[in-house]
């Protein structure tokens, strides 16, 4: 059986298996809906009071409003929408209070829409949980919340993730690239895996697999679930923290029309200092192998890469509310050429987002949130020690011209040999190399000749409905789907530069990918006020299913142009080539959650999750997940007199969460395959056989992550000054990492296992202060602080782990006692003033300098992250400077070729290098001889300091005056200039020391990454 049918096979035997343990699910379901629909519309008698509370200041609603009859307990509060209905008598006082605002007594009606104005005493903020919304000052959890415009502002590139990139302690942000379009990886509170750690992505009530695909325009607010109890409500993919985005809906008043329009210059911003021609000529005369620069070029390679790029985007909305009805359509265009690669870099996407709310009945609201993107993005090769674009341009010799300024004699008898050369559009030779040999090649030449586009088209829909059928009761039932629609396609022409760096078939290869997600969920939520007691009950279930085939086609083109790279036109059926894979996922889930409060003082809140996955084992599949958190209110105890406080408020939490986004599928199960497998009997008769490809592991079970976090919340004086202090510490246990079998046992594959524990401990630090001056201006400053402490704390049984490879040679590791891939090399003291060659440290004290040698040399891991933030508003004028910064990490720079002996490198190998008239160089005596000691590149020697800090955006902003726009019909027209990760201050050598990558253990590995851009913006925002 060939390995795809296989896994389809054990695919669908694996869901099946699990849909027969769990088929009492749809019958509950079905139950469940059923009981729904016959429950009562009223039960009250009297009149039935309903409305809306706004802000006074933006016209928001707000959640959370405590709305009581005057002289009882009885009420109730707002939902989400700011809406509330209770039942009340004619005559009947109800007075309207909530933290940060004025209450208000008003004579009750049968409709009542409220303004409540803000009171600087008392500040406050709505943030929303899972499955629902909180007050921030009964929140027990440690949560960020970062408001849509500010997301908005630091969204230069469109990207929700990059925006919330120093916003918030606690979150890190780790560019894969530079180049437009290039995906990031988010960490909360650490790396907890050493696989895949990223959060899990909320977007309106449904799971998702990525959130590059929306505007940032269209973003209500986005939370931050960072500690154990906070995330405990989403069980099995809570492990590594939750992102909750919320986004925009219509409101009450006048319908709206904004129109937001960027337009940006994008050029490279690089510390890296390479060799010109002079330099290298004196660098290879002392290495012992001189070169002579008979053509007289001398190439600038990162130049020739890079050149000024253009980027805008156009943002459409429009909200309103009317007849019960809210709506929010939005679209917008977004398109973003390289600073290195221009248009072969380019990245575009084009969004639409529909989101509408009715409410169809007093006790029933329904509602749906649909957003579709398209993206296309031309990549270059780049996270590559071998072929990447950046990787030859730091290589290169500068000997070596863009383009040949005549036909050389090494064309002449390439050409003879039957090679290809590629040229430019005018017929130009490519500069061929003259020092440097192997794969490093042109890469201007393969900047213009790359064809490898990746299209995507992405659809998000959930639909729901909300019943209230009795004071405090919401019952929700929603339904949604993730599907993803992509082929990344590329076609590659023939070429010569080298025997390495050669191809001489024309072919293209399509990779077409689906992936679709299910969701389906039901909870009911219940709220009971009464002499101060305030008690919230949520039970519900959820069921997901998951899909995600993919497809390989190879085949050879009979000519190397774009409108042959079709395989129905290959030239070779035989060496045509097709593949494929399947993975399939379902899971469900049970939950619950008890919060209460007790004078708006004492709080405590408590959480259960019991999740079943088909890709774990039939006897692990179940786990349950729990949380406690308590919070205690100390300003509004009677004792507390200390005025300038307004708000002092200690919290602590525990809880677990789980993950199994790292787990092999079938992982379980003993797969074979008689693909390749024959032999012959004693009668010259060949009989087909079988072998085992992957051996099982039925004792594969949950990765688990448990966590304990202490909190204090101060406000003081009038809050102007807010303080938030957490410590956590974070225990993941059970990591699920591949498997390393013996190679005696012949197998291929290797399933997952339970190998290891890991703790992350720090601390966070979120300090804000706002004021306005006499004179009228408004200003605040943020500042967020995070230490961090990463270690694996357990290998288990023994465990082997493969880290990230670079040439053959582990450059990271995971062992216990040490962090999370951390950076392995030989160990150096110092240069040897008399030889000039470097020392290395001796290990085991055997007198010899091996393999054995190699140790601990570095971590990517930063031990401090903060970001800064500061708004001015005078007048018409708006100011913000946004600061980001990480200290404490180590960058690895792996991008050398010791085996190409031609090759260049960074001014510092010249200027520190050891010479017998600088003895004291830190660098060694240069050598580039056949017996040269190369094992220095592979030393601390290249592990540098990554610490940085990115002015991540300054931006000044104008607001025409009301009295003008009014007259042309608009309510708000503002323009600005930013300039947006323009200044970065680092003592790293190379292109960034946001060294990224794809792989999870390669961070911080540097193998010629392409860097961020600094840009200069240019908006214009229109309402009307």
């Amino acid at each position: 059986m060939k390995k795809s049918s296989l896994l389809k096979h054990r695919a669908l035997f694996s869901r099946s298996a699990f849909e027969g343990k769990c088929k009492i699910f749809p019958r509950i379901s079905v139950l469940f809906l059923l009981a729904l629909a016959a429950l009562p519309q009223a039960y009250a008698q009297g009149l039935a009071v309903k409305g809306k509370v706004t802000g006074e200041a933006d016209g928001l609603p707000i959640p959370g409003v405590s709305v009581l009859l005057k002289g009882t307990t009885t009420g109730t509060i707002t939902n989400f929408d700011g809406d509330f209905n209770l039942s009340a008598s004619q005559g009947d006082t109800l007075v309207f209070s909530y933290i940060g605002m004025k209450a208000q007594e008003l004579l009750a009606k049968s409709e009542l829409n409220v303004i409540m104005k803000a009171d600087d005493q008392e500040m406050d903020e709505v943030v929303v949980v899972g499955y629902g919304v909180k007050r921030k000052s009964v929140v027990t959890a440690a949560i960020s919340s970062v408001k849509g415009e500010s997301l908005v502002k630091a969204a230069a590139t469109g990207r929700v993730e990059t925006a919330l990139q120093g916003q918030t302690s606690g979150v890190t942000v780790l560019p894969t690239s530079g180049a437009p379009g290039a995906p990031v990886k988010m960490r909360i509170r650490g790396a907890g895996s050493n696989g895949n750690t990223d959060p899990l992505y909320i977007v309106d009530g449904l799971k998702v697999s990525q959130i590059d695909d929306i505007n940032p325009d269209d973003i209500e607010s986005m939370e931050v679930l960072k500690d154990g109890a906070s995330c405990a409500i989403y069980g099995t993919e809570g492990a590594n923290g939750v992102v909750l985005i919320t986004t925009k809906l219509g409101k009450e008043g006048e319908p709206s029309v904004n129109y937001n329009y960027q337009y940006g210059i994008q050029q490279l911003s690089s510390n890296v200092d390479l060799m010109d021609a002079d330099q290298y000529t004196e660098y290879m005369k002392l290495a012992g192998r001189p070169v002579s620069n008979t053509d007289g070029y001398n190439t600038d390679w990162v130049d020739e890469i890079s050149s000024t790029a253009p980027m805008q985007k156009h943002s459409l909305s429009f909200s309103g509310a009317k007849d019960k009805l809210k709506y929010h359509l939005s679209g917008s265009y977004l398109t973003q050429d390289g600073a290195i690669g221009g248009d072969n870099a380019n990245f575009e996407r084009v969004t639409f987002r529909l989101n509408a709310k009715q409410d169809v009945k007093d006790w029933l609201s329904v509602g749906a949130n649909v957003n579709y993107s398209h993206t296309k993005r031309n990549m270059l090769p780049e996270d590559d020690e071998y072929r990447s674009i950046v990787n030859s341009a730091l290589l290169i010799d500068p000997f070596t011209p863009v383009l040949e300024g005549k036909r050389t004699q090494t064309i002449i008898d390439y050409e003879a040999a039957g090679k290809v050369l590629l040229k430019n559009p005018d017929g130009q030779y490519y500069g061929l190399n003259r020092v440097v040999s192997g794969e490093t090649a042109n890469p201007v030449a393969f900047l213009e000749n790359t064809h490898n586009v990746d299209k995507q088209d992405r659809l998000t829909a959930m639909f729901f409905g909300t019943l209230t059928p009795i004071k405090g009761l919401t019952i929700t039932s929603r339904g949604g789907t993730e599907m993803q629609f992509g082929m990344g396609h590329q076609w590659t022409e023939q070429y010569h530069f080298s025997s390495e760096r050669s191809n001489q078939i024309n072919n293209v290869t399509d990779n077409i990918y689906r992936a679709q997600r299910n969701l389906w969920e039901n909870f009911a939520s219940y709220n009971k006020s009464f002499n101060g007691h305030d008690l919230t009950g949520l039970v519900g279930m959820s069921y997901e299913d998951m899909f995600i085939p993919n497809y390989y086609l190879y085949s050879q083109m009979p000519y190397g142009f774009e409108n042959y790279a079709y395989h129905d036109l290959t030239v070779s059926q035989e060496d045509a080539r097709v593949g494929g894979g399947l993975y399939e996922r379902t899971m469900i889930s049970y939950f619950g959650r008890l919060s209460y409060s007790f004078m708006d003082k004492y709080m405590f809140e408590g959480t259960v999750r019991r999740d079943a996955s088909s890709i774990l084992p039939p006897d692990n599949r179940e786990a349950n997940f729990y949380s406690a958190s308590a919070g205690w209110l100390i300003s509004k105890e009677d004792f507390w007199t200390i005025e300038a406080i307004d708000h002092l408020k200690v919290r602590a939490s525990w809880g677990q969460n789980g993950s199994i986004s790292n787990v092999i599928p079938f992982s379980e199960k003993t797969s074979w395959s008689s693909e390749g497998v024959s032999f012959t009997d004693l009668n010259g008769v060949v009989h087909t056989g079988s072998r085992i490809v992957n051996p099982a592991n039925p004792d594969l079970g949950w990765e688990v992550s448990q966590q304990t976090n202490v909190g204090v919340d101060l406000r003081a004086l009038n809050s102007r000054l807010s303080l938030s202090l957490d410590y956590f510490n974070k225990e993941t246990k059970d990591l699920i990492i591949p498997d390393t079998p013996a190679r005696s046992s012949g197998f291929n594959g290797v399933p997952s296992v339970n190998g290891g524990d890991v703790v992350n401990k720090g601390f966070e630090v979120e300090l804000g202060w706002k004021s306005t001056l006499d004179f009228g201006l408004k200003y605040s400053a943020k500042l967020n602080l995070t230490t961090l402490s990463n270690e694996v704390t357990s290998v288990k049984n023994d465990t082997k782990v493969s880290g990230g490879l670079v040439r053959g040679n582990y450059r990271t590791g995971f062992e216990e006692g040490k962090p999370i891939w951390f950076y392995k090399g030989y160990e150096t003291a110092g240069i040897d003033q008399a030889t000039g060659k470097v020392i290395y440290v001796d290990q085991n004290n055997d007198g010899v300098i091996d393999d054995s040698d190699i140790t601990e040399i570095g971590s990517p891991h930063p031990d401090l992250m903060y970001g800064f933030t500061l708004d001015l508003e005078y007048k018409n004028f708006d100011f913000s400077l946004f600061l980001q910064s990480v200290s404490g990490n180590d960058v690895y720079m792996v991008w050398f070729r010791p085996d190409r002996k031609g090759s260049n490198h960074p001014t510092f190998f010249l200027d520190d290098a050891w010479t017998p008239q600088n003895t004291g160089g830190s660098m060694p005596k240069p050598d580039k001889t056949a017996d040269s000691d190369d094992r220095y590149y592979y030393s601390d020697l290249m592990v540098r300091d990554g610490s940085y800090l990115r002015i991540k955006q300054i931006q000044l902003g104008y607001t025409l005056p009301k009295s003008l726009t009014s007259q042309i019909g608009l309510s708000k027209v503002r323009g600005y200039v930013s300039l947006d990760d323009y200044f970065t201050f680092t003592d790293y050598p190379g292109m960034d020391p946001e060294a990224g990558s794809s792989g999870n253990d390669r961070q911080g590995l540097d193998r010629g990454l392409y860097p961020l851009t600094k840009k200069i913006m240019f908006g214009l925002n229109v309402s009307f």
